[in-house]
């Protein structure tokens, strides 16, 4: 079987070749790995070697304050920095985070620039929502998905808390003996749920701390505020991506052991779709202890059941 090719190979591949389109839609599970990807492909671009955050022809929009939307104001903003000539005689890069946030007016004003882009511009839009992008926005992009998984989990605790989930289902796989069993299950369960939100405020402070250090000392508290709500929903995400990383393993080793391999591919269908649809919750701000804890009563189900 062909061994697939990493994404950003691929991308930087295209921009030295010169077939890099001026607008490109980076679309996956994990908010994290989109603005990895970007910022690499930038650095490229804008050949620099420190962030492309600081670069004067590296132009940001992100969502702001509590609701989280790109108004139309900050992209006439972009789009105004993008239409003038480079600071440094070069190209320019435009960076649009969580893309589909934008609302109407912004997106009808986006619009307009990608109908008539501006020379020497790259736009890059990130979204782990593309769907919810307008039609005529994503049809003038080329689109790429980033997988989820080019991210890793920052942290002790992730790693301490993956190997419990393991022995966790391993644990549910029998049918109790007794009801001490069920009990004991059923609060090593709880103990999941509270200590992933641990590992969620640990991994979402180091992310905004990052996020932060990159960002001119000047930054309007609204934009803070969005970059700590968009920390944490990332993170969100990017640990029901390793939970999903984890049954998958789980499964696939069990699996050879026992040979039961069309049950138990039957069951990781089911709890990835479980993980699927919290992930959608999760992404309307729901509350990630309670996504948490029923996506686990979830999995305790289907893995209960004979």
């Amino acid at each position: 079987m062909e061994e697939r090719r990493d994404p950003h190979e691929i991308l930087t591949a295209a921009w030295r070749k010169g077939r890099l389109g001026h607008a490109l839609l980076l679309h996956g599970p994990s908010s994290g790995a989109l603005e990895q990807e970007a910022l690499a492909l930038s650095a490229e671009i804008l050949e620099c070697a420190g962030s492309p955050l600081r670069h004067p022809d590296c132009t940001v929009v992100r969502p702001v304050n509590k609701m989280r939307q790109i108004g139309v104001d900050a992209m006439r903003r972009l789009v105004r920095t993008v239409s003038h000539s480079a600071n440094q005689g070069g190209r320019k890069v435009g960076i649009i985070l969580d893309a589909d946030r934008m609302n109407l007016q912004a997106a009808n004003a986006f619009l307009k620039t990608l109908e008539e882009p501006p020379s020497d511009t790259t736009l890059f839009l990130l979204s782990t929502r593309p769907n919810d992008l307008l039609d005529t926005i994503r049809s003038r992009c080329m689109s790429f998905k980033i997988p989820g998984n080019s991210v890793s989990i920052e942290g002790d605790e992730w790693a301490a808390w993956s190997r419990d989930f393991e022995t966790w289902l391993t644990r549910i796989e029998l049918p109790p003996a007794n009801q001490k069993e069920v009990a004991e299950t059923v609060l090593r369960l709880y103990g999941l749920v509270q200590r992933f939100q641990v590992c969620l405020e640990a991994v979402a402070k180091s992310r905004t701390e990052l996020a932060v250090e990159n960002l001119p000392e000047n930054i309007e508290d609204d934009e803070r505020i969005a970059i700590e709500a968009g920390s944490e929903r990332g993170a969100r995400q990017d640990l029901l991506a390793g939970i999903e990383f984890v049954l998958r393993d789980w499964v696939a080793g069990r699996a050879s052991a026992s040979g039961e391999i069309a049950e138990r591919a039957r069951k990781l269908v089911l709890a990835v779709e479980e993980t699927e649809s919290i992930s959608g919750l999760l992404a309307l701000n729901f509350n990630g202890v309670a996504a948490v804890e029923q996506l686990l009563i979830r999995i305790l189900r289907i893995w209960s059941r004979q």
